[in-house]
């Protein structure tokens, strides 16, 4: 069995190499070069490993550590900060999409429990393929980034009760519903307060001594072992064995040795995450799709237009604008990894047929593929709707209603700031110093309520809406200061803005040196590159090091900066 299992691994290894460096030369994530090597080297398949219970055990060790690192990325304080609408935006996509999906089984004659556990899992997003895309695309700091990394983590946590219901369906839960409810609540408190008192009193400095050798072996092994020993107690008292990565992650998160645990874990984290998705792609029945092509092509297309349009419609819904709603909701289209658990926990309790268990595992791993190719149209579909100014706010009221209730009628030749984060409160300040009077437009509706409070002007809403920039007096203001972190957002606002008012001084921020023209050819004045500026920063600091006289440094500066940051480009 040893040998076996090296072999197995060994021949992951050779295989997903070469599969997994074309699928980074065609622009896609890892993820789907695994779940290609996957379907190759399985049983379905070329049948290199023809057994794969052993891979999958090396898989849910992967899924341990999954949890525990997004347990480690959370924080309580994220909880604490995560705010209604995320949580609001969350439930809704959740709860709609389990409905759509059980009436649709329900309609084509699957029994109430397939129905639940196909709603449950064409309801969960994939965390990982959508994170990396984020990182490629630079979408971060976007508001639909934000949006969707919000709506991830609420479906990653939601899959622990889901779970829970679902034994119940099943059966597996006991022959006493109420009973095994009460008892699977008992743990969850008893769980909570053991937690708790790990997090108060031991767990800080444990990892305090732990790490005074400054062993990264010894650290590592202590680290991987709350992972691994916290998924073996939940799930040794009936509970979900990600559910106890997850805990611990989210423990040592309010360490100070958070960041370390994360570094120190993401080569373990990596590793085995690729084994499970290449275990998911083994899974896949090649030739069950070729059989059965009509229900498989049916089910996808479902999953990617129901899926799409429920979650955009619940982003919109919350008052975000439609650009943001269809990028959030191209981003999510997809099936998730964790769905493939819910489907196996399904199969294996005999709740689902081998007919609709392959259906939903195929149709599940092919919008997986196609995720890549969907999200690829995601900008120039963003930018063209961030024009359009049709917004819908909470209780059928604008978003753009103002905060304040004093008029701006009066003000001329004033300021106007998009986006009030530590570069507009910059610019604020400035402008308050010389006392020009000044207008922010912030979308965040938190940071809107604080700058209201500290007697700002603010409106809440999106400075690419005409109808905002109308209200907040663009016609008659001086100059637009734009430092929203989004570049298509920040197009758009600048190309509404000119159109507006072609005097108007624009000045916007980029972050990266290739959007630099963009928005130049869009009508900007300035462009301040973050890239640009730290460089120069930097080499000022390293031409007086290297004894440059101070007055030819900034005769070289200004040289750079003759036409704006980035006009040298």
């Amino acid at each position: 069995m040893g040998d076996a299992i090296l072999r197995d691994i060994l021949i992951i290894f050779l295989v997903s190499v070469p599969v997994v460096l074309l699928a980074h030369r065609l622009n896609f994530p890892s993820i789907v070069g695994f779940l290609v090597t996957g379907m190759l080297i399985g049983p379905q398949a070329l049948k290199f490993i023809p057994d794969v219970a052993e891979i999958q055990l090396l898989a849910e060790v992967g899924v341990a550590l999954l949890l525990f690192s997004i347990g480690l990325e959370f924080s309580f304080e994220r909880l604490k900060g995560w705010g209604v609408a995320v949580i609001g935006m969350g439930s809704v996509q959740v709860l709609v999409t389990i409905a759509a999906g059980a009436a649709v089984g329900w309609v084509v004659g699957w029994t109430g429990v397939e129905g639940a556990f196909m709603g449950c899992a064409i309801a969960l997003s994939s965390t990982a393929i959508v994170m990396a895309i984020l990182s490629q695309k630079r979408w971060f700091d976007a508001p639909a980034g934000r949006i969707v990394i919000g709506i991830l983590i609420f479906q990653d946590l939601a899959v622990i009760p889901m779970i829970v219901a679902l034994q119940f369906f099943t059966g597996s839960a006991g022959s006493d519903p109420l009973y095994a409810l009460g008892y699977a609540a008992l743990n969850l408190a008893g769980l909570a307060l053991a937690f708790w008192l790990l997090s108060r009193w031991v767990l800080t400095p444990l990892l305090h001594h732990i790490a005074l050798p400054r062993s990264k072996e010894l650290f590592v092994v202590v680290v991987v072992g709350l992972a691994i020993g916290a998924s073996y107690v939940t799930k040794h008292i009936g509970l979900s064995f990600a559910l106890g990565a997850f805990l611990a992650g989210l423990l040592v998160s309010t360490t100070e040795f958070r960041f370390h645990a994360l570094s120190e874990i993401a080569p373990f984290r990596y590793c085995f995450n690729g084994l499970f998705f290449v275990a998911l792609g083994m899974i896949v029945d090649p030739s069950f799709v070729v059989v059965n092509w009509e229900a498989v092509a049916v089910l996808v297309a479902f999953i990617l237009i129901v899926k799409a349009a429920i979650a955009g419609g619940t982003i919109l819904g919350f008052g975000y604008p439609l650009s943001v709603a269809a990028i959030g909701a191209l981003m999510l289209a997809q099936v998730g990894e964790f769905s493939f658990m819910l489907v196996f926990y399904g199969h294996a309790a005999g709740a689902m047929s081998e007919y609709y268990y392959n259906l939903i595992v195929d149709a599940a791993a092919i919008t997986m593929i196609l995720a890549p190719f969907i999200l690829a149209a995601a900008p120039k579909l963003g930018e063209r709707l961030a024009r359009v100014p049709w917004r819908i706010g909470r209780e059928g009221k604008p978003l753009s209603e103002s905060l304040p209730k004093e008029s701006i009628e009066h003000l001329e030749n004033h300021a106007i700031i998009c986006g009030f984060g530590p570069l507009g409160m910059t610019v604020g300040g400035l402008l308050e110093k010389k006392g020009v009077e000044y207008v922010v437009l912030e979308l965040n509706p938190v940071t809107a309520g604080r700058i209201r409070s500290e007697g700002r002007r603010v409106f809440i809403g999106d400075g690419a809406s005409s109808q905002l920039l109308m209200h907040s007096g663009v016609t008659r203001a001086r100059m637009l200061a734009i430092a929203v972190p989004d570049h298509i957002n920040a197009l758009s606002i600048v190309t509404q803005a000119r159109r507006m008012n072609p005097s108007l001084f624009i000045v916007v921020r980029s972050r990266y040196r290739d959007q630099v023209p963009r928005f130049y050819n869009a009508g900007a004045d300035v462009v301040v590159c973050e890239e640009l500026e730290a460089g120069i920063e930097m080499g000022r600091y390293v031409l007086e090091t290297l004894g440059v006289a101070e007055d030819e440094v900034d005769k070289i500066i200004d040289e750079l900066r003759a036409f704006g940051s980035a006009d040298f480009f």
